[in-house]
């Protein structure tokens, strides 16, 4: 059975266009490295709203429990700042002993 890879890529206050590129780049990688990839930013794109407070939180959770069910992260190293949700995930996976990979963007 193939493996998953969470990509965890920011989101928050970027353009949404910037946003996607960002972790379907990420993702190309995973996949190039054997991984299939996971982008929440590609999946929950266009069915939450950022600017939604409690439906920001609910696809922080989903994000949760998806990176759980994964066997690495793929993390966006972008220009951009660190955003507080990738932070969540990057600790999380630390917490679970989840090796993370840094991608330089």
């Amino acid at each position: 059975m193939q493996k998953v890879a969470f990509i965890c890529s920011p989101y928050a206050r970027l353009d949404i266009l910037v946003a996607l590129d960002i972790a379907r780049l990420v993702a190309i990688k995973a996949k190039d490295d054997g991984y299939i990839p996971l982008s929440p930013v590609i999946a929950f794109d266009n069915i939450y709203k950022e600017t939604n407070a409690q439906e920001r939180e609910v696809v922080l959770k989903a994000s949760e429990s998806l990176l759980m069910k994964c066997e690495i992260v793929y993390v966006a190293q972008t220009q951009y700042k660190i955003s507080d949700g990738m932070k969540r995930e990057i600790n999380l996976a630390k917490c679970h002993n989840i090796p993370i990979r840094f991608i330089s963007v």
